[in-house]
């Protein structure tokens, strides 16, 4: 079965490219989308990767993707906080989208809530081609946030049951949901309790602000999500937090599978 890993890493500014191919290389990236990349030449660092592209279009604004070349990119749309792209693979056609809203400063509420807002409305244009859509990257909320899960926001619900019934209604408007099954990945066993560890005023608090959010119609699609605590024999962690000699954040992945070209046979009878 082919699949399609796409990866989200704010790298803080940190990250160094050697780290970064191994990360391409080890787990097979399809695409890979940093923010905060600043201290890296992108051009220079894509120019090593064989078989992979930096599509300049999305590479504007403060995200920045790589991508394998046998992937189509249509329909780029950047923004300063997101960009949104049309994308074709493996006869799966679906919207990307990546974002890197503003930090939970009470000051910059108004102003990611607003951000937010126009994201809903550019999307509403692709989804009017398809439904086939998925956001990853830095939220800078939690998942139980009301930027996450309010209807006239993302809209997005945190249990798979709930998006069976994938429209709210409210006052006769109609909203569509998002699936967000990032809280699924808490675990003390695989010692998964955030991507992004705030120690303040010796309070140990782990968050969730790297998510990917996902619509029903790309549920047939979706295989998994993912924190990656280590990269080869590198690990991302110090004590028991991230190490912030790497990135004061975790990666986070989603894996898609392909669609199938041309129905199945059916069995013969007997």
């Amino acid at each position: 079965m082919d699949t399609l890993k796409i990866v989200f890493w704010n790298i803080h500014n940190t990250a160094q490219p050697c780290l970064l191919s191994e990360l391409i290389k080890e787990e097979d990236v399809g695409i890979l989308i940093l923010t905060e990349s600043s201290h890296i030449n992108v051009g220079n660092f894509v120019k090593n990767l064989e078989n992979y592209a930096l599509y300049e279009g999305l590479s504007k604004n403060k995200l920045c993707i790589i991508a394998k070349d046998n992937i189509e990119f249509s329909n780029i749309l950047t923004k300063n906080r997101y960009t949104l792209a049309e994308c074709k693979w493996n006869n799966l056609r679906f919207n990307l989208g990546a974002v890197h809203l503003q930090s939970q400063n009470v000051e910059q509420s108004n102003e990611r809530e607003e951000t937010i807002r126009n994201l809903k409305n550019d999307l509403a244009t692709y989804e009017n081609i398809t439904d086939k859509t998925m956001i990853i990257g830095d939220f800078n909320v939690q998942p139980y946030s009301n930027e996450m899960i309010a209807f006239n926001y993302f809209n997005a619900v945190v249990y798979k049951d709930l998006i069976k019934n994938e429209i709210t209604t409210f006052e006769n408007e109609q909203y569509k949901r998002f699936y967000n099954p990032t809280l699924t990945l808490i675990s003390e066993k695989n010692k998964v309790y955030g991507t992004h560890y705030y120690d303040n005023r010796n309070t140990l608090f782990w968050e969730f602000l790297d998510q990917c959010i996902i619509r029903k119609s790309l549920l047939k699609n979706f295989i998994k999500v993912g924190i990656m605590h280590k990269i080869r024999n590198n690990s991302l962690l110090k004590n028991k937090k991230p190490n912030n000699e790497i990135s004061d954040h975790l990666p986070i992945y989603i894996i898609l599978k392909g669609e199938q070209n041309g129905k199945r046979r059916k069995k013969s009878m007997a």
